[in-house]
């Protein structure tokens, strides 16, 4: 889905992804997914200033989520402090996700640009029978 440089468009990204993998049957992943889409989203919002794109993939049991905007800039760690309002998206990733990177566009895909920010969650393997 591509988003243009709005201020609705985490929104837009956390309520799609939502509906997404509640039609496909992937509802149990859907908070972490929501939490984690929004977080990039909005920082893709606040350090680009350009289109966010969102992709989904499924794919034996992993879900990818990529968000890519146009700003080559990296997020950088921050140590938020207990009041601060911002500065825990890495750490969220880092917690909630399964795996997570980014991926410069800069050096490989000069006509793209910008950079990918992904995580992926896994579903666990429900094993049937007996031990």
């Amino acid at each position: 889905m591509q988003l243009p440089h709005d201020p609705r468009g985490p929104r837009i990204a956390r309520s799609t992804v939502r509906t997404v993998l509640a039609e496909h049957g992937l509802g149990d992943l859907a908070d972490r997914a929501e939490l984690l889409t929004s977080e990039l989203a909005t920082n893709a919002f606040r350090y680009s200033d350009g289109q966010t794109a969102v992709r989904l993939k499924w794919r034996e049991g992993t879900l990818r989520v990529s968000v890519w905007d146009t700003s080559p800039s990296r997020p950088a760690p921050v140590i938020a402090g207990p009041q601060s309002e911002s500065g825990r998206g890495l750490l969220l990733l880092s917690l909630i996700a399964d795996d997570w990177g980014i991926l410069d566009l800069e050096k490989g895909h000069p006509a793209v640009g910008g950079k990918v920010v992904w995580f992926t969650l896994c579903r666990p393997v429900l094993r049937t029978g007996t031990l």
